[in-house]
Formats: structure tokens, C-alpha cells, sequence
């Protein structure tokens, strides 16, 4: 067996924000629509600035098309566009925004990511919604939520192991 040591070093400084702006417009007016950051800023610990830029334009275009081919509504097909952007990006927008201030994890969080870390099936579940394949609400669905609390109380119902403790 080779090894090689690797000696790593920063490129650039660290740059940090505390009051970074985190906005939500309303992505159409009449005859206007806004993709990416021009319609929502997201906190950049997700990494969804590019994705939501690209998914945003995606969905403006299938709106439009029809309608910048002169064969339909053009209000309409905002509208559409609208709806889409705010169905597929509203949820996640809010919560990032609620970490973003800091504040501790609310029980139903504790629930959901301590569940995770004890249960391959959550952790896949939780794994969907970080990668936001899933909204909010699915995540956070009366299943999910009864299979966590499952979880957890099977975990605490289960004895330390001999010598060691069971991080309660």
C-alpha cells in the first residue's frame, strides 16, 4: 500500500456575512418575469442560487412558450410561471430564511433530524428534502412525523450498551 500525504492550504481568504439580504419578490408583473436572484436570494449555506436560477428559467420558458410563439396568453402564462416558482420554491425559501436567523431547531426539527441520524429510511427521507426533491410539506407529512416519533422512542426504550453511554 502507497499513502502520500497531502499538504492542504487556503487559496483565498474566508469570507463571512452576518447581515446577508435574503429577498422574495413576486417573480412576474404584467408583460415582466424574474428568474434567479432577481425573483428570490437564497441563503448561500444551501447552495441553491445556480439550481433555482436555472429551474426558474426552465419553468419561464415552458410557460412562454406558447405565447412568445404568438399562439397564446402571455399574462396567462405568467400567471403559470407565477404559481410554479412560488409552489416549488416558497417552502424552502421560508425555512432557509428561519435558519438563517440563528435561532435553535424546534422540537419538530430535533424530531425529524435526530430520527435521521437513528433510521436509514428517514435519512434517505431527509436526504429527498435537503436535496430538495421534496417540498416542506412532504417532508414534514403525518407519516414521516409518526415514523420519526417511532424511531425516537425506540431509541430511547433501548438500554446503554455495557460501559458506554447512549448520548441522552
Amino acid at each position: 500500500m502507497h499513502l502520500t500525504a497531502v499538504a492542504l492550504h487556503r487559496s483565498a481568504p474566508h469570507i463571512g456575512l452576518v447581515d446577508y439580504p435574503l429577498h422574495s419578490r413576486r417573480p412576474t408583473a404584467p408583460g415582466l418575469a424574474l428568474i434567479g436572484d432577481a425573483a428570490l436570494t437564497g441563503d448561500p449555506l444551501w447552495g441553491v442560487g445556480c439550481g433555482w436560477a436555472l429551474e426558474s428559467a426552465q419553468w419561464l420558458a415552458e410557460a412562454v412558450a406558447q405565447a412568445a410563439a404568438g399562439r397564446g396568453d402571455l399574462d396567462g402564462a405568467l400567471t403559470v410561471y407565477a404559481r410554479t416558482h412560488r409552489r416549488r420554491l416558497r417552502g424552502h425559501q421560508q425555512l432557509a430564511a428561519d435558519f438563517a436567523t440563528s435561532r435553535p431547531f424546534n422540537p419538530v426539527e430535533r424530531l425529524m433530524f435526530s430520527a435521521a441520524a437513528r433510521d436509514a429510511s428517514l435519512a434517505r427521507h431527509m436526504h429527498r428534502f435537503g436535496s430538495r426533491l421534496i417540498g416542506p410539506l412532504r417532508f414534514l407529512n403525518p407519516v414521516a412525523l409518526a415514523r420519526a416519533s417511532a424511531v425516537n422512542l425506540r431509541h430511547r426504550a433501548t438500554p446503554a450498551p455495557a460501559g458506554g453511554t447512549d448520548g441522552r
